[in-house]
């Protein structure tokens, strides 16, 4: 599964109202974990199910490709916001 707008950023905030908090919720509710945001004002989240064949199988697909992700422990993505950096943005979850 993936949600789109999962992050706090400045040029996101017009947007991303409440997505992240409903994806916590989620994620208490479900056996789905995050395995990787996509690091953009706009951030992707992919859920898969805890322990599922899949986590693995986005990990190579990840690993291979040129979208820029960041891997992040399930226990952090509601703290998810953009930090912005002189020459990117950075995906923080302080």
């Amino acid at each position: 599964m993936m949600l789109n707008d999962c992050c706090h950023s400045v040029m996101g905030t017009k947007q991303n109202l409440g997505v992240l908090e409903a994806l916590g919720s989620f994620m208490k509710r479900t056996d789905f974990i995050p395995v990787a945001v996509t690091n953009t004002d706009w951030s992707d989240v992919i859920l898969v199910r805890r322990n599922s064949r899949l986590v693995q199988l986005f990990d190579v697909a990840l690993t291979n490709s040129d979208v820029p992700y960041v891997e992040i422990p399930h226990q952090l993505i509601t703290a998810a916001r953009v930090v912005y950096g002189a020459q990117r943005h950075n995906i923080s979850f302080v």
